[in-house]
């Protein structure tokens, strides 16, 4: 992501929080409005962000109509439809597809109730959002901004055990998030795409499976696979100072971009990888403006790294882009590949220069709901974190209990990486075998 590309995105969110405080402030004159935005400001503010943007959006021409009309302000048109005078709008949604309650059924539930912008989906799959610039609607989820072809968030979003997949966008071909906060947590968001190259920030989309702007993001024991973008095949994430983007426990594989990061783009704020799996991920060759097959990080961001397989991306696997300070700082016991960031990694445990890891291909490992890579006999990664600091986490992405005796000598220890090797695990062609009878 181009430094332009990033400081209109975080430009967009910006001008909504300026906004809405300017709406504050004009509510001083009415003290009974001031206190109902001051209590309901979690549950308003990204209703109000929404409608900010989507009239922002609309041609020159349209804006002064609908403000002459109204007579007031653009700001102030969005505060009466996020109030409520205007068109309905969703409130907080829980979607549970093992209890037979579809994404329609809730939204037109919770449509009836007090809003306050949260989004929970348990057991569900969103499948085939296609957001575009025309101001068409494709499956009902279609916005000027080009934005979140399958979930688009500005409060506090919940995936769990769901699936985001074959949607697309100009931004978060499967999830955007605009300053709210996106908890994913034992699901997979596959074969989504950013295709920004018609957008309005720049020549590429980013985050192909998802993008967050200025917000937290948080994927835990989730698979993100088979995603493109321009930047960030996988994940894109641009936290605002103080926020944070933390990947736990999970596999980011297969995913490509044509410019940097084929798995993940960091762009600010803090990051955290903590027994991820980050293989088989692609970007073009390295030159000033394509990088990082695997992680790639803003120069100066600064992006922890522990107990993970970094490993088997093409071109590259860790890097930092637009500056020359290696922002990695390592927490121990990675699997590293090349990149221009390998200085980084040389504390305890640390392994570079691993071209291949030993790892089976993505696949249906049991007892997990979620794709993972097996680690091969010999594989690095296995009983690697030696030192008696995991556990925690208790567990690895699948829900097998950390620590194993993979290698069989006879201790204990956490393997690196998403995937804990159980003792004497059996295996066929890469693929840990079940036997039956």
């Amino acid at each position: 992501m181009n430094t332009r590309h990033r400081q209109r995105n975080r430009k967009s969110c910006d001008d909504a929080r300026a906004a809405w405080r300017a709406q504050l402030a004009a509510a001083a004159r009415d003290p009974g409005l001031r206190a109902q935005l001051a209590q309901r400001e979690r549950e308003l503010f990204p209703r109000f962000a929404q409608q900010y943007r989507r009239l922002i959006a609309l041609p020159r021409r349209a804006r002064r109509a609908l403000q002459r009309k109204w007579r007031r302000s653009l700001a102030a048109m969005a505060l009466l439809l996020a109030l409520g005078q205007g068109p309905a709008l969703a409130a907080t949604i829980t979607v549970d597809g093992a209890a037979g309650c579809t994404l329609a059924d809730a939204i037109t539930a919770a449509n009836t109730d007090t809003a306050t912008g949260d989004l929970t989906l348990r057991q569900t799959t969103i499948r085939g959002g296609n957001v575009t610039l025309s101001g068409d609607t494709l499956c009902r989820r279609s916005t000027a901004f080009g934005e979140g072809g399958g979930v688009r968030n500005f409060g506090t979003l919940t995936v769990l055990n769901s699936t985001i997949s074959g949607n697309a966008a100009v931004e978060g071909g499967g999830v955007f998030n605009c300053g709210g906060r996106v908890t994913i947590t034992g699901s997979t968001v596959s074969g989504n795409a950013a295709n920004g190259a018609s957008g309005p920030f720049g020549a590429t989309g980013t985050g192909g499976g998802v993008s967050s702007l200025g917000g937290t993001l948080i994927i835990a024991d989730s698979t993100v696979s088979g995603n493109s973008a321009g930047n960030g095949g996988g994940i894109a994430s641009n936290p605002s100072a103080g926020e944070t983007t933390l990947i736990r426990n999970s596999s980011i594989s297969g995913n490509t971009a044509s410019q940097a990061g084929g798995s993940v783009f960091i762009g600010d704020g803090l990051a955290e990888i903590e027994h991820g799996t980050i293989t088989g991920n692609t970007a073009p060759p390295p030159t000033n403006f394509s990088v990082g097959g695997g992680v790639a990080v803003v120069s100066d961001v600064r992006t922890e790294v522990r107990a993970s397989i970094i490993s088997g991306n093409a071109s590259t696997d860790v890097d930092v882009v637009y500056g020359t300070t290696n922002s990695f700082v390592s927490g121990n016991f990675n699997v590293i590949g090349d990149g221009n960031a390998t200085a980084a990694f040389n504390a305890s445990g640390d392994v570079t220069g691993v071209a291949d890891p030993s790892l089976g291909p993505l696949a249906d490992n049991p007892p997990g709901d979620t794709r993972t890579h097996a680690l091969l006999t010999g594989s690095p990664a296995i009983d690697r974190v030696n030192d008696g600091t995991c556990p925690p986490p208790d567990e690895d992405q699948r829900g097998v209990g950390r620590p194993q005796d993979g290698n069989g000598d006879g201790g204990p220890a956490c393997d690196s990486g998403a995937y804990e090797l159980q003792s004497a695990e059996p295996m066929c062609d890469g693929k840990v075998a079940t036997i039956v009878g």
